[in-house]
């Protein structure tokens, strides 16, 4: 369109193999250009730097056994450091702080959430979730539905 800002995104887009391993996760760059990363963790922004700060981070807090209630907690505290440019390669702040970050950032938002489900019987693996179904309502959580 002529008259109008072009949309720009970046896309994320996620294939569940048989088992973890096999796990494709894709980025789609708003120029055309991709990257693909087998399994593991894969964060988005517009810092290259904090990216792989915050990936490795995320993929030393992560380990396959964690509950996901407590993944879910990671990838928030993660997602504010990140969004109020707290950096993972030097002093991160501490899990409480982290915490209360995260839960203050959200108060009376809607957070959205959304589980890839390897073992649904459906083709559609994706799960959307509310932060109550994981352990972690924060007291102006919107009610569900």
């Amino acid at each position: 369109q002529i008259y109008s800002a072009p949309f720009l995104v970046e896309l994320l887009f996620a294939e569940l193999g048989s088992d973890p391993a096999r796990d494709c996760l894709a980025r789609l760059h708003a120029d055309g250009t991709f990257q693909v990363h087998q399994g593991g963790v894969l964060v988005c922004t517009g810092d290259p730097e904090a990216e792989r700060a915050a990936q490795q981070w995320l993929r030393d807090q992560l380990p396959p056994s964690r509950p996901r209630s407590e993944a879910t907690e990671l990838l928030l505290e993660a997602w504010w450091c990140l969004v109020h440019h707290r950096t993972f390669a030097e002093q991160l702040p501490q899990e409480p702080e982290r915490r209360a970050g995260w839960r203050s950032a959200t108060q009376g938002r809607t957070v959205e959430l959304a589980w890839l489900n390897r073992t649904a019987a459906k083709p559609a693996r994706f799960e959307p979730l509310r932060l109550e179904q994981v352990g972690l309502a924060t007291a102006a959580s919107p009610p569900p539905g």
